[in-house]
């Protein structure tokens, strides 16, 4: 241990909310998402605060480089696949980012790539913070807007990611009950606890096959302690879970199709991660299907799952950043 304790690293940090990026190592947080708050926070350099906090506690440890998810994924889908230009993450928030020329980029920095290419973090899960999104919402979305941390903004996140669907799936059931279109009109006590159909409950009535109902009954039997579930409650139940997953899927296809048609390549890998990717059964393919629908037919892409993109992905990074110092950097890998 005194050993380890003697030793310096260089240290990664995986920080997934919007910064503005001044340098690899130099990040400002705009705002916080996922309904984290800390006022206190917004607006200083969260690699400061970080590393005056490793300081005071005696550790020889110096932050290199900070980057979002997304990017870690894209870098360590990069290393293996040289044609990998997105980074998708669909769980807890949305985001993705993208491979931009240079040439596209009106900032100073965008100088350095001498006409190559730079990562751009879109924070697309910010889209419809100003209205864009309003002819698209249910009152449903409306509803988990309002009683979030931060009410009108991350519109686009609160319509997809896993912190919110299930919410949504709840309050869907919640109003087919009143209207005794589930369970003869009686509510379920725990469904009438708000955040308790969580998206793992959303994923796993997903998972049943066509006319197949086991893990249905075993959430509404095991989970909400309902006893009288008629087989009409399971299907409208699937029905409500596979319609947010359906919705999700579209909504994430249009901003992967987007990013497609502007980067203009023919052939595109797409890292991805997170909850949808690994439990939805019907997510990728959802998302496949309409991407296909919306980009050109010449146009060819494939999704590449990343395992541990975040931990892979710092240390392709750091490890580019000291390629040229050090054969053989130390690295540490540090999330949020």
């Amino acid at each position: 241990m005194r050993k380890l304790h003697e030793s310096s690293f260089d240290l990664a940090v995986s920080f997934n909310f919007p910064v503005e990026l001044r340098s690899l190592s130099t990040a400002y947080l705009i705002q916080w998402t996922k309904e984290f708050a800390c006022d206190s926070v917004v607006g200083r350099d969260v690699c400061a605060l970080l590393q005056e906090a490793l300081d005071n506690l005696g550790l020889n440890v110096k932050i290199q480089a900070i980057f979002n998810d997304t990017v870690g994924v894209m870098a360590a889908c990069c290393a293996k696949d040289p044609e990998c230009a997105i980074g998708l993450i669909v769980s807890t928030g949305l985001n993705c980012c993208y491979s931009e020329k240079a040439t596209r980029i009106n900032r100073p920095f965008a100088k350095f790539a001498e006409g190559g290419e730079l990562i751009i973090n879109t924070e697309c899960g910010g889209f419809g913070s100003y209205g864009s999104m309003d002819q698209f919402l249910t009152k449903y979305d409306k509803m988990v807007d309002e009683s979030s941390v931060a009410p009108g903004k991350q519109i686009l996140e609160k319509m997809v990611s896993t912190l919110y669907i299930g919410e949504l799936a709840r309050l869907v059931i919640l109003e087919a009950t009143e209207k005794k279109l589930l369970f003869n009109g009686h509510l379920p006590e725990r469904l009438a606890v708000a955040n308790s159909f969580t998206s793992q409950f959303l994923f796993d009535i997903d998972r049943d096959p066509a006319h197949v109902y086991v893990s249905t009954e075993v959430v509404l039997r095991e989970r909400f302690k309902i006893t009288c579930i008629r087989k009409m409650d399971m299907v409208n139940i699937r029905y409500i879970c596979r319609a947010l997953v359906t919705r999700s899927g579209n909504v994430v296809a249009a901003i992967v199709a987007c990013l497609i048609n502007r980067m203009g390549r023919h052939r595109t890998t797409i890292g991805v991660d997170g909850a949808f990717f690994r439990f939805s059964s019907m997510f990728p393919a959802i998302l496949v299907e309409t991407v296909t629908r919306l980009i050109p037919y010449s146009y060819t892409f494939k999704l590449k799952l990343i395992d541990d993109g975040t931990g892979k992905g710092a240390a392709a990074i750091i490890g580019a950043t000291k390629a040229i110092v050090l054969p053989a950097p130390r690295f540490t890998v540090f999330r949020f």
